[in-house]
């Protein structure tokens, strides 16, 4: 069993595939999408089906383009709150 496992959703997986591969994170932007996709698929154990549909569907949403990238941020900085209260 591999340490550590994908738990949320395929979406969400695709969206931090992506927010990685748009920033330039690995290989000094030079890694292409589907290295970056099966590299992280491969570490999180997760099955990943079409990414450039998985793309679709982010561009496509209507309210929020970036739902798992902005809980991301905020349970960040939830955190960071509650690390500097418990310092006081």
């Amino acid at each position: 069993k591999p340490p550590l496992i994908w738990s949320d959703s395929k979406v969400a997986f695709a969206e931090m595939v992506y927010a990685f591969h748009a920033s330039g994170v690995f290989n000094s932007s030079q890694a292409d999408i589907k290295t970056v996709t099966e590299t992280l698929a491969k570490t999180f154990n997760v099955k990943i089906g079409n990414i450039y549909k998985m793309l679709e569907e982010i561009r496509l949403r209507k309210k929020n383009r970036t739902v798992f990238l902005d809980h991301l941020k905020n349970n960040l900085i939830q955190r960071m709150d509650r690390d500097d209260e418990q310092a006081l």
